[in-house]
């Protein structure tokens, strides 16, 4: 099999992901962290995870780059390589670092700024989310029966918003916005799952506000359940690309259709 080849490229990033959120679990509950310069939590799970698939990708794939959420400005690679791994160790560190379920390792790869691969894996619940440029975006189950470890992703068809219609909000949505959203808002915590609950159709919507290595793997898996993801200020799909060089994207709503994002944007008020 070519090292090239979407299989192998999205066996290995299977592996890795795997591999590195088990050895996050293990720190899982009896978390060491500190804040960084700019206030957010990072963990020594965190730093370890990382390590681990920069490791990997070093040996299978010396030619290759990696951007990771912990990385420092002189460490970034060049956004303009043409094989770049796009990392977020642990999507929804204070999560984990406060126990609860809601966080994973992020890993998407882009080639000359495409997507070809995301995955994402959540080991409390032993969900792996994945997507490729070519094919569907399913979820597998771990444990499970055979029959039931896999199943396809298609975001919601409802074309209504009712009381039950759920929405995922980042922790601080209350200060940056007003909303007249009629169902549930929530947050779980990580950014990658809430589009992973709006690709398999389980959640009307998500906003947020982040780095690329925050949605670079959701960004597939969620376009290829057959929705997708828009800037809220313009109304034109975000582009993940754009955020190689660490600088945080706009304002975004990942959404099973346009006709949708039309309908909840004019309920999203920002706050002055």
């Amino acid at each position: 099999m070519r090292y090239d080849s979407t299989e192998y490229l999205l066996a290995f990033a299977r592996e890795q992901v795997i591999l590195a959120g088990q050895m996050a679990l293990k720190a899982f509950r009896h978390v060491n962290g500190w804040l960084k310069e700019n206030r957010s939590l990072v963990t020594e799970a965190d730093m370890a995870v990382q390590g681990s698939i920069q490791e990997a990708i070093r040996r299978k794939f010396p030619d290759h780059q990696l951007l990771s959420e912990e990385f420092s400005a002189a460490e970034r690679p060049d956004p303009n390589s043409e094989w770049l791994w796009v990392l977020d160790p642990i999507d929804g560190t204070e999560a984990f670092a406060s126990g609860l379920p809601v966080w994973g390792v992020s890993l998407a790869l882009y080639k000359k700024g495409r997507p070809v691969l995301g995955v994402f894996y959540m080991p409390v619940t032993q969900e792996f989310y994945h997507a490729a440029a070519e094919g569907p975006a399913m979820l597998t189950l771990f444990p499970g029966k055979p029959e039931e470890q896999n199943r396809e992703l298609r975001v919601t068809t409802l074309p209504t918003l009712t009381n039950r219609t759920l929405f995922c909000i980042p922790s601080d949505f209350h200060r940056k916005f007003t909303s007249d959203f009629p169902g549930k808002q929530r947050t779980m915590g990580s950014i990658a799952a809430h589009l992973c609950i709006v690709a398999r159709g389980d959640a009307i919507g998500a906003i947020f506000n982040v780095h690329c290595w925050d949605i670079a793997a959701g960004a597939l898996i969620i376009r290829k359940a057959g929705g997708e993801l828009y800037e809220l200020a313009t109304g034109e799909p975000v582009a993940v690309e754009e955020g190689f060089a660490g600088q945080r994207l706009p304002w975004g709503l990942a959404v099973p259709s346009k006709k949708i994002f039309n309908q909840i944007k004019p309920m999203l008020t920002p706050r002055l």
